[in-house]
Order: structure tokens, then sequence, then C-alpha cells
């Protein structure tokens, strides 16, 4: 997926953006921490302080400090990729690049790994058959 300049597209939520739920309307895994409702807070959640684009976000979730840091990293990194390309576009649209460069990436991922799957389920399938055979 590439924007009107042939960069690929990434993002995450801007600060201040309330945490809402994912379009399949799930909640989400990784929440600003301001944004948790009380009644959550009962959960088994790790908050961690990450770095993200030169601000600093309040973070929880279901996953240790770590994984929450390699998450943060992961975001700052895109978003630092296309602010180098983009000097002169705002934090919140370098934020929404960002985010579609991800899901971008996540869903070739998810699509590689499905043509692998139907490739083990024939091949399964094909020894199966073979060891009937054979038996």
């Amino acid at each position: 997926m590439r924007d009107f300049e042939g960069h690929r597209p990434d993002a995450f939520r801007p600060a201040g953006r309330d945490s809402g739920s994912s379009a399949s309307g799930a909640a989400p895994k990784v929440v600003l921490a301001e944004a948790q409702a009380v009644e959550n807070e009962s959960r088994a959640a790790t908050s961690v302080d990450v770095e993200i684009f030169g601000e600093v976000y309040h973070v929880r979730g279901g996953q240790d400090r770590v994984y929450l840091q390699k998450l943060a990293s992961l975001v700052d990194r895109k978003m630092r990729e296309i602010g180098r390309h983009l000097p002169n576009v705002d934090a919140g649209k370098i934020a929404i690049l960002a985010a579609l460069n991800l899901a971008d990436e996540l869903l070739q991922c998810n699509q590689q790994q499905e043509g692998e799957r139907a490739e083990i389920m024939e091949k399964v399938a094909e020894l199966s058959g073979e060891l009937d055979a054979a038996l």
C-alpha cells in the first residue's frame, strides 16, 4: 500500500484520542492508561511509560513491560522512518501513515501464512494418502 507520494503508509492512535473499540468490536489489547476504565483496573494489567515520536505515553496492556516497550519502539521507528521522508507533515498524519504501513505488513504476513497453511494441508493430505496406500 502506498500513499500519493509513493511512500508506504503507517500509523498509531495519537494522544488524547479515545481508545474505543476496534472495527471488529473487540476491546483493544493496549490502551492509553488514562483511557482505561476504572472498573477494568481489577484485571491484571501492566503499565509502562513509552516514548513514541518524541512524546511520552502511559500505556497499559495484558503483556509484560518489555513487550509493551517493543510495541512502542516499533511504532516509533515507523513514524520516524516516515517523518524522514515527509518532514513537513504533522505528527497525526505521520501516525496514520505509520498505522496503515503496519496494517499493510500485518495483512501481507497473514496472507503469506494462509498460503503456507494451504500448502501444508495439501502436503499432509498427499502424505496421508501415500501412507494409507502403503498400509
